[in-house]
């Protein structure tokens, strides 16, 4: 064999290497993260057309009558939106969404935490949407596609931050 060839061909093979290399790391980043939110939910989070910020507040027992007759559900109980945001552009919130698909960021035995269901993120990709229901208080987030919490300790300071910025509260 030519030396010229066999430069070609290693590094063909170091490049075949390396590729593998990054889809079993990019797999290992994600897998239990996308068995958390599902496989669609995953998606929209990773790429929306839209995402909006809602502040919560528990609601009643009559459906809810908001200004976009929206609601949500989080662990068996309704939610209606408080106040709105689009903050498909804001600062920060594309990192977040990133942070939202490591699973590094996770803990996925929460601690003993009452949940307060404050905001969630809503996720819209072609027509459907994925509920990112949050909890400062515990740190922790809820997704309704599997019905599990996971506690996102590492991340919910940024989150904090971010709420504040966009709701002012």
């Amino acid at each position: 064999m030519h030396r010229g060839k066999l430069v070609v061909v290693s590094v063909f093979v170091l490049a075949v290497i390396l590729a593998t290399s990054g889809l079993i790391y990019r797999y290992l980043q994600t897998s239990d993260v996308v068995a958390f939110w599902g496989a669609r939910p995953s998606q929209r989070i990773s790429s929306p057309d839209r995402v909006e910020l809602w502040e919560l507040e528990p609601g009643g027992g009559e459906p809810a009558k908001t200004a976009g007759g929206s609601e949500i559900i989080v662990q068996g109980r309704r939610y209606v939106p408080k106040q709105v945001r689009d903050v498909t552009k804001a600062r920060g919130f594309i990192n977040a969404s990133s942070a939202l698909m490591l699973s590094h960021n996770y803990r996925w035995d929460p601690s003993d935490c009452e949940p307060v269901w404050t905001h969630a993120l809503l996720y819209h990709r072609d027509g459907a949407t994925t509920v990112v229901a949050v909890s400062l208080e515990c740190g922790w987030v809820y997704s309704a596609e599997t019905e599990r919490v996971a506690d996102i300790g590492t991340i919910t300071e940024g989150l904090v931050r971010l709420f504040r910025e966009q709701l002012g509260s």
